[in-house]
């Protein structure tokens, strides 16, 4: 049956008549669906379900405060606060409803609006990274009491604790340990790590639809090896540098550039990379971004938005939420070939010659992985906050 919904009489009320207990309010997301019929001033706003990146469209969620997979929404702009909601087998009611009507979809000027956080947006990111953070310290107590468990099990405990805390469950979750996680995307195995094993530990709680996003690393037995130190201390280092520069109209690609600066210089001093020059061996070694945006989804806006917004303008702005998330990551067999990433910007005799110059150093670090993520808030009066400041480091 087709979904259709009108503004309640009182916009502080739910449909049931009691008070609105949501972070988010009512009124919030009919401001928006005003705000995106001002810009379409006439015709249906017709949201799809996917977008074009191929990933759930949660500007339905934005524009609502609802969401299910498959659903199309549709207002009129001349009367945005009436919506109507098509399940995903109403293709044929869906169509008949718009056909010959002027559509207009309003993804790319939603990416602006998402990219900057309300109040109430960054209350409930707030409380999403505070659950994340509580979930997190309790996960790694419960692991520590509880020998024996696997990646998967410490995982699940997570899931659980943040959901007792009040949360609506993880966003995503990434638990990874010694020489299985060294790399960014590491699966969470049904293995049992070691007590001297680094965790690279990557998890969101959800609160009112909005994601933190955290990664810590540690063992179980609370200390770390030599090597271990060595390579945490260099991405702390590289993290809380790029901290301090996430202010209003700094660039983020420049504090990105100048964090990865730090780690291969770093990385040049212990040996490990023969020419700071390199492109090449820059790419060797940072293997992904360092940071994105957080929201209703995990990355949120940011790949649309760097799309839209070339890299010398594209400053931190008041109220954007953005992660900072530095990381090394020695696999076993990293040396042995030239990686796939590499392909055509180095040759195989090249990077054979590097691989066998820097071999004996890396031998010490093979199978240690550190990524450290925080969550940063961009404030107005030239600060920033870090909304993560409660994790263990």
């Amino acid at each position: 049956m087709l979904l259709s919904f009108t503004l309640c009489a009182a916009l502080v009320l739910g449909c049931n008549g009691e008070k609105d207990s949501r972070i988010v309010p009512e009124k919030n997301y009919l401001k928006r669906r005003q705000a995106v019929a001002d810009v379409a001033k006439e015709g249906l706003i017709v949201v799809n379900p996917i977008t074009t990146r191929r990933i759930d469209n949660m500007n339905i969620y934005y524009l609502t405060g609802q969401f299910e997979k498959g659903q199309t929404l549709v207002f009129d702009a001349a009367n945005p606060a009436d919506f109507t909601i098509f399940s995903a087998d109403q293709k044929e009611e869906l169509d008949s409803y718009i056909s010959g009507k002027k559509t207009f979809n309003p993804d790319s000027i939603l990416v602006y609006m998402r990219a900057i956080k309300e109040p109430e947006e960054i209350e409930a990111l707030r409380q999403a990274v505070d659950l994340t953070a509580e979930g997190l310290r309790q996960m790694l107590d419960s692991a520590r009491a509880q020998p024996g468990l696997t990646e998967k099990e410490i995982l699940e405990i997570f899931k659980q604790k943040i959901v007792a805390l009040g949360s609506e469950g993880a966003s995503f979750g990434q638990v990874a340990a010694g020489s299985s996680a060294a790399s960014p995307h590491a699966p969470t195995l049904d293995e049992v790590p070691t007590p001297d094993e680094m965790f690279v530990v990557d998890v969101g709680a959800i609160k009112e639809g909005y994601t933190g996003d955290i990664t810590i690393c540690f063992t179980l037995s609370g200390k770390f090896s030599e090597e271990q130190q060595t390579i945490y201390d260099i991405i702390y280092r590289s993290l809380e540098a790029a901290v301090g520069q996430m202010v209003a109209g700094n660039n983020h690609a420049k504090t990105e550039s100048m964090a990865m600066d730090l780690i291969m210089k770093d990385l040049y001093d212990l040996g490990l990379v023969t020419d700071l020059n390199s492109p090449w061996q820059r790419s060797f070694w940072i293997q992904h971004g360092f940071g994105h945006h957080i929201g209703l989804d995990v990355h949120d806006v940011w790949y649309d938005y760097i799309r839209m917004v070339p890299n010398d303008v594209r400053v931190y702005l008041p109220n954007m939420v953005i992660t900072i998330e530095p990381g090394l990551y020695f696999a076993e067999d990293a040396l042995k070939s030239v990686p796939r990433r590499l392909a055509n910007r180095v040759s195989e005799e090249e990077f054979m010659a590097f691989a066998k110059e820097i071999e004996p150093i890396y031998e010490k670090y093979k199978g240690i992985a550190v990524r450290l993520e925080e969550d940063i808030l961009i404030k107005a009066d030239g600060t920033n906050e870090n909304l993560s400041k409660m994790i263990l480091k």
